[in-house]
């Protein structure tokens, strides 16, 4: 299933140290799956060996795998409407200002049609009770509604969303086998040397604005194995 000339370009690349390592996975309509993984997961302090049952950080792929569905879950239990104003939820959105954002709808910030910018630099806002706030007070540019811009913001307040109508915080929410917002580091890949934290980043999300948030935001936060990605791809 998987083509012999990917696994030689993935060996290849792991082998000549381009990458430390790498897992790659198909599934068919059938169900049939097949993997590969090769190299390690860290290579600082010391090079751990990576195991098919280790953790990935999925960074934006917690906008489909986690918050569109979980939009959508909303949509069937009645409890939200793609073309609700993003006010029916976030009353306290744009406080006394004027602004086109109060008429944007979860339907357009789902589909990154908004007009939000793409992204700013929450974690330099100060602590995580501050970013939430701002995030909801922020004089945000909009470009107009139907353009598509992809979006961190949108799915950030998308998050809020959530949190509202659900009664609890993100990292609350359940998730499939193979998906989760806090793994265990040593059974986790790394992702990079981060310089603004300072340490090689192993457990806990490489993006910046949801760990300011946190660790867990609509945009980013997520991890998943293998398997669990494999299974939600068939799923689809």
């Amino acid at each position: 299933m998987i083509p012999a000339r990917t696994q030689e370009v993935l060996r290849r690349a792991v082998e000549g140290g381009d990458l430390p390592g790498a897992a790659l996975g198909v599934v068919d309509a059938g169900g049939e799956r097949e993997t590969l993984v090769l190299g390690h997961a860290a290579l600082e302090p010391g090079p751990v060996p990576l195991d098919e049952d280790f953790f990935w950080d999925l960074a934006s792929l917690t906008k489909p795998l986690f918050t569109a569905r979980e939009v959508l879950r909303g949509v069937e239990a009645g409890v939200l409407d793609l073309d609700d104003p993003l006010p029916a939820h976030l009353p306290d959105l744009a406080w006394m200002q004027d602004t086109e954002l109060k008429t944007r709808t979860l339907r357009q910030l789902l589909t990154h049609t908004a007009g939000l910018p793409a992204w700013a630099p929450l974690y330099t806002w100060g602590e995580a009770e501050t970013v939430q706030a701002r995030l909801l007070q922020e004089p945000w540019p909009l470009s107009a509604p139907g353009e598509v811009v992809y979006s961190d913001l949108g799915y950030l307040l998308l998050g809020r969303v959530l949190e509202r109508v659900r009664g609890q915080p993100l990292r609350g929410f359940p998730l499939d086998p193979g998906l989760t917002f806090t793994p265990n580091p040593e059974r986790t890949a790394a992702t990079e040397h981060c310089p603004w934290r300072g340490r090689v980043l192993r457990g806990e999300t490489h993006d910046e604005n949801a760990w300011a948030l946190g660790g867990v935001a609509g945009h980013a936060g997520l991890f998943g194995t293998l398997a669990g990605v494999l299974g939600q791809a068939e799923s689809l």
